[in-house]
Order: C-alpha cells, then structure tokens, then sequence
C-alpha cells in the first residue's frame, strides 16, 4: 500500500474529467524550440517533466520518475527551474512504482511494468512504457480527452543534433533508448484507433510515426478544441499571485506567489531573446545566458547548480531502486 502523506491522483482529478474535450501534451523534444506555447494557453494541457517550465498555465504534469522529483526538491536543475516548479499552479503526478513516499501536492497514480492493454480508469494503473511521455498520453486516455495531440514527441534528435528543447539534461538518449521509447506507442496505436480515440503527432518529421500528423493551426481549428472552464482553479487570480489551492497543504516545496513578470520571463527565454541580448551599458553587467534554452554547452547562471539530467547521475549508496530496475529514464525521452 502506498505509504507516507501522498494521495491518489482521484482525490484531484475524476476519471473522464476531461471527457470530449481536446487535449495537448508536451514532450521534450528538440522540435518545440521557437514554438510559441501561449497558443496553448486554455487548452487542456499535460507536460512531461521539464515541460513544466514552457506551459506554466498546463492543467497536469506528469513524471515517473523517482530522480527527476528528487533532484527537483535538492534544487539539482538550479534555482529559475526550482522556482517555476514551486510557481507550478496545474496538478502534479507521478507515476508510482517502488512506494515512495510523495508529499503533498504531489498525487501519485500506480504503474505496471507489463502491459495490461489501455486503461479505463486511474484506479487501475496503466503500463509504464518505460518512458514519461507514454506514461502522460495513458493519463489523457483515463481522462478521456480526445482528440489528443502530442507535441514534442520527435524521438529523434534536432537537426543541431539536440535531444531536447531545454539545455537542462547533461546527456541525450542514445538511438537504441529512442527506438525502445517508440514500441510502447507503436503498440497501443491500433487499440488506441479501435476505441475511436483519436490521437494526432504535430510534429511531421517526427520519428514517431505510428499516429497520424496534422498541424497546430489544424488541431487549435478542431471542433473540440474549446474546453469548458478549469474546474481547478481561478487564472485570474492565479495570476495575480494567489494560490489556487488555498486549502492544500504546501509543505513539498516552500510555496512563492506568481506574478505575470514570471510567466513573461518564461516565454522571453523560450523566445531564445535572451540569448542575444542587447550590449549593455558602460557600468552595466551583461546579463547572463538563460539556463533553460542556452545552447549546448552554455554556461549557467552562478548558483543556479548542475545541469544533469533525471537518472543520469548514479545513485547513491543504499538510494531507492529505479521504476525499472536498470536506471531511471534520462527525462523525456522526446
């Protein structure tokens, strides 16, 4: 049985709490630099991991990923991708395998290590797939979002030979871990299609290429794309700095109010114009590259920490085993 304070992701969040409406996920492919995320925003939308720091106004984030939460909570992606996690206002959820122990408000949902075919409902736990970004589309199916539209998903790398849009993960996955990531979704297409759940890959050239492609501008033009209110929470008030869980105990994370400098400093970065900032003036410092979409090899902000990736770094001595017994994932295998 689950120990410690963590609750189940249906203390949150329904099944079929999103039945009818369209959804989007975001992967950590190279494919979403440049990509103008406010185009999301009022979509019903699941990040993947580091995902978090583009889509700030995302209903869920989803991992699974023992590592990933604790470097997080060490501060081990440096301080701006502390602070955005912290500023999170969607639900956060881990997939759990090894009975961790996930203090609030982070909600867990069980995972197998075989596949047990899609899920109808999140008490039943669904397959890992070894990698989070499957793990994200199997909560839309429980959800029952549809049509949903995978975003970053490329499983190939970028043609400047990236694995990710963000600089964050010290490594990439080689091809053979690219290759594994695929055969989950190449497996669940064909049950995916007879359940009439339509799934969609935004990304044309992506490697991924068991579902059909379409457009952005094609998918925000679907009949389904509006959905109804978030029942959880106010964006208004969340943007002016109040928490929208109010009654949540907040004790994984010391808890800071957002304000909208916040989220125009995330898409600032995400526009990469900090990067090429303007020359400074006499007794001006240059400001310092942004540590989330520098270029390979960028230098990060003093204090900011390591850079490593999810898994990357071995365990220490006696530390919990990984979701998969070989190692946790390296992020999104995206």
């Amino acid at each position: 049985m689950p120990r410690g304070s963590k609750k189940p992701i249906t203390d949150i969040l329904q099944n079929g709490a999103w039945a009818g409406q369209q959804a989007f996920i975001l992967g950590g492919g190279p494919s979403l630099r440049g990509f103008d995320f406010e185009r999301l925003r009022g979509q019903r939308t699941i990040v993947v991991n580091l995902a978090f720091l583009v889509a700030p106004f995302a209903d869920l984030m989803f991992s699974m990923d023992y590592s990933f939460y604790r470097k997080l909570r060490i501060g081990g992606f440096g301080e701006i991708t502390t602070r955005r996690f912290q500023e999170f206002h969607g639900v956060r959820c881990w997939l759990e395998l090894d009975n961790h122990d996930y203090p609030a408000p982070i909600y867990y949902v069980r995972g197998h290590l075989s596949n047990k075919g899609l899920p109808a409902k999140f008490e039943q736990g669904f397959w890992t797939g070894a990698n989070s970004g499957f793990g994200a589309l199997m909560m839309a199916v429980c959800l029952k979002a549809n049509p949903i539209n995978l975003l970053g998903y490329d499983f190939k790398y970028g043609p400047d030979g990236r694995g990710h849009f963000h600089n964050l993960y010290k490594a990439k996955p080689s091809p053979q871990q690219l290759s594994r990531f695929r055969k989950p979704f190449e497996m669940m297409a064909g049950p995916l299609a007879e359940k009439g759940i339509r799934v969609y890959n935004l990304n044309p050239d992506s490697g991924l290429r068991c579902f059909p492609f379409r457009t952005i501008d094609e998918a925000l033009f679907d009949q389904n794309s509006k959905p109804d209110a978030s029942p959880l929470e106010d964006p208004v008030k969340a943007d002016l700095g109040l928490s929208c869980f109010p009654n949540r105990d907040l004790n994984c994370f010391p808890f800071q109010a957002k304000t909208a400098s916040h989220f125009e400093a995330g898409k600032e970065a995400l526009d990469g114009q900090t990067n090429d900032a303007p020359a400074a003036e006499p007794d001006t410092p240059a400001p310092s590259p942004d540590p989330i979409l520098a270029d390979e090899g960028g230098a990060l902000r003093a204090g900011d920490g390591p850079e490593p990736g999810p898994g990357l770094e071995p365990e220490p001595p006696g530390g919990p085993p990984s979701h998969s017994g070989g190692g946790p994932e390296p992020g999104p295998s995206i």
